[in-house]
């Protein structure tokens, strides 16, 4: 896991307050990586920091409270679920 981690911080530029991931990213900007060889697949960079931070929150999802969508800070995660992720883009106005 601090092999994983030092992987993922190798490739963070911190702009303000938000870590952005300067790897390959997904066409909606989501930062994502391969692990685990060719059977392991790629995974998204923000969805593989809260699992090795341990972000709060319940839900399967991993949601950014900066809408950053290359942040993978983990002070900017929490999980949720497909409803909480609606009712935070209506709260924000998206």
């Amino acid at each position: 896991m601090a092999d994983l981690l030092d992987r993922l911080l190798a490739k963070r530029r911190i702009v303000g307050e938000c870590w952005e991931w300067t790897g390959g990213k997904t066409n909606g900007g989501y930062g994502h990586v391969s692990v685990g060889g060719r059977k392991g697949g790629m995974r998204r960079v923000h969805v593989l920091m809260a699992d090795l931070c341990s972000v709060p929150g319940s839900g399967p999802l991993v949601l950014h409270t900066c809408d950053n969508p290359p942040c993978f800070n983990p002070a900017h995660l929490f999980r949720g679920t497909k409803t909480t992720n609606a009712l935070d883009a209506s709260d924000k106005g998206r």
